[in-house]
């Protein structure tokens, strides 16, 4: 137990220090990117995102998940999956470019039938990438992990700005991504030194794929959920207001990728070593949403009440229109940490379970989304927030059903950090309206804020509080121990 807690508190340190580092370096390139580019530019690029995201499930999802999962594999299971990922990703590749001319004449932007092409020869590398990447996870190689990514957007980030400011437009955010999956390859596959044998079997994959398909399927329906606002808009509206929607969205969902994400992405092979120990499981995944919600719920409120000030600021007068759709992203954002659920269900072999469950969630959003969008982005937006809201408790009911944790417990490891962070949004709020200048409201806002919430967190959370802070102090000191994060 205390070996896994420590390889736990190791591979969250390193995954939330990976996930911020390339969080921070490339936040500093899309605010100067921004600064250079237009909204359209946006619009059009998160298009093309939209069907390589989609394409790219197939590559890394399913069969990778369950090199995760397996407690055991042997070397005609790991060549299997190598050959099939790569097959798979030069089918996708070729499908995209038959179907690139039909998708430009849909969205009316006859620049995709050159975009989307070279933008879907991404598949290719992540084909042969995936394996490795995820046999890096699989390890809890977090530190590993971290050095490779942080390198490949910093590479990334001067290619692009460098690209932007001698005039190559779109095609700067387009070739400046390949540097970044070339060196991010290159690193991987150095440091894991697994070569693909000669051997092949059909068979052994198929049985591979007997729990990975349901987690392909939903990570198939979670992408193109999240995709689903995107195709509208673009269908609906131009690529300008796109490129305002995409980019109102994009610091809430940085922050919570790099949080949540991190941590998200942790549990799931830790949780799988206690798939034997439901009681030990139940414990980990309590803790881990509880950390999550007390890192994220008050980052989004205050990006919340902070939202024009840090559009106008960062991203200049340009994007003001993007303001009101950060704001309602924080809140959708806010419903991230409970898809916990998920890597429970996937850790214990229950993949079909979360599969229906996201099913049904998705299909309940979808349609709401549907109906509201005839009367303006602002309500789609509403509606994917009605939608999430009743993922929750749907949820709720699920981890009680399947691990007999009860629906007070899961609300009560919640409750003390969004009663904590809802008082801190009012008090900033508050104090805020006393000050001139966007400038001065954010470099006040943003430690008061801080400082705000971590009071109120010693009176309404202070259990977990003395927990992490406990943690943190045996964590430190270990860290300043020669080889202890190795």
């Amino acid at each position: 137990m205390n070996n896994l807690k420590t390889q736990t508190s190791k591979g969250i340190f390193w995954k939330i220090a990976e996930n911020f580092g390339t969080a921070v370096v490339g936040f500093i390139v899309q605010i100067i990117l921004a600064r250079i580019l237009f909204p359209e530019d946006y619009g059009i690029l998160a298009i093309t995102l939209v069907f390589i995201n989609i394409a790219n499930v197939f590559v890394t999802s399913g069969f990778t998940s369950a090199i995760i999962q397996k407690k055991e594999l042997s070397e005609l299971e790991l060549s299997s999956i190598y050959y099939i990922n790569l097959l798979i990703s030069f089918v996708l590749f070729i499908i995209i470019i038959i179907f690139t001319p039909l998708i430009s004449t849909f969205y009316n932007m006859p620049i995709l039938k050159i975009i989307l092409p070279v933008q879907s020869f991404i598949l290719i590398l992540s084909g042969f990438n995936s394996i490795y990447t995820t046999l890096l996870t699989r390890k809890l190689e977090f530190k590993k992990s971290f050095n490779f990514k942080i390198l490949a957007v910093f590479v990334q980030g001067v290619v692009g700005i460098l690209l932007a400011v001698y005039g190559f437009g779109i095609w700067a955010l387009i070739i400046s991504n390949y540097f970044n999956y070339f060196i991010s390859t290159y690193f991987v596959r150095r440091y894991i030194r697994w070569r693909p044998t000669r051997q092949f079997s059909l068979k052994t994959a198929l049985e591979l794929f007997k729990f990975g398909k349901n987690i392909l399927f939903l990570s198939l329906i979670n992408i193109g959920y999240n995709s689903f606002k995107t195709l509208l808009i673009g269908r609906s509206y131009d690529s300008k207001t796109l490129g305002y929607f995409s980019k109102g969205e994009q610091i809430p969902n940085l922050l919570m990728v790099n949080t949540d994400g991190a941590i998200n992405s942790v549990m799931f092979p830790v949780l799988s070593k206690s798939q034997d120990d439901p009681k030990k499981l139940i414990k980990i995944y309590s803790r881990g949403i509880s950390l999550t919600t007390f890192l994220t719920f008050p980052m989004m409120l205050g990006l919340f009440i902070l939202a024009d000030s840090v559009i106008l600021v960062l991203l200049t007068e340009k994007w003001a229109n993007s303001i009101i759709y950060m704001q309602i992203s924080t809140l959708i954002c806010m419903t991230w940490p409970f898809s916990m659920r998920n890597q429970a269900l996937n850790s214990v072999g229950k993949s079909h379970v979360s599969f229906k469950l996201d099913l049904l969630i998705k299909i309940i959003t979808i349609i709401l989304m549907i109906v509201s969008i005839k009367f303006g982005i602002l309500y789609l937006l509403l509606a994917n927030l009605l939608g999430s809201i009743i993922a929750i408790f749907i949820g709720f009911y699920v981890i009680k059903s399947e691990f007999d944790y009860s629906v007070y417990n899961q609300m009560k490891d919640v409750s003390g950090p969004l009663i904590s962070s809802i008082l801190m949004a009012l008090l900033l709020r508050y104090v805020l309206g006393y000050i001139d200048g966007d400038i001065y409201r954010l470099l006040i806002g943003i430690p008061l804020g801080m400082i705000i919430y971590f009071c109120l967190s010693f009176a309404f959370n202070y259990y977990n509080m003395k927990y992490y802070l406990d943690n943190f102090v045996q964590f430190y000191r270990k860290l300043l121990r020669k080889g202890e994060l190795k």
